[in-house]
C-alpha cells in the first residue's frame, strides 16, 4: 500500500516506487484499463475485488510492472 494519501502523491512519488516496489495483497499495477475482451475486464475486476475484501489497498493504473515489480510509469501525454 502506498504511504501517502491519493490527494498528496506527486509525480516523484510515483517515479520512486519504479524498481522498489513489488506487487503484493495491497498493492497492484494496471498498464491500462482493460476493456477489449470480457476475459481482461474479469481479471480486472478480481484484481479490484481482491484488494477491496481484504486490508485494502492500492490498484495504480499508468504503471507496468515486470514479474510483479514496477518497471515503467505510463506517461498519458501525446
Amino acid at each position: 500500500m502506498l504511504l501517502k494519501r491519493l490527494d498528496d502523491m506527486r509525480l516523484s512519488d510515483l517515479q520512486s516506487i519504479i524498481g522498489v516496489v513489488r506487487e503484493g495483497k495491497t498493492i497492484e499495477f494496471k498498464r491500462e484499463m482493460p476493456a477489449k475482451t470480457n476475459d481482461e475486464v474479469v481479471k480486472f475486476l478480481a484484481a479490484v475485488s481482491s484488494l477491496a475484501n481484504t486490508a485494502g489497498g492500492d490498484l495504480l493504473i499508468g504503471m507496468e510492472a515486470k514479474d510483479g515489480v514496477a518497471t515503467v510509469l505510463i506517461s498519458t501525454e501525446s
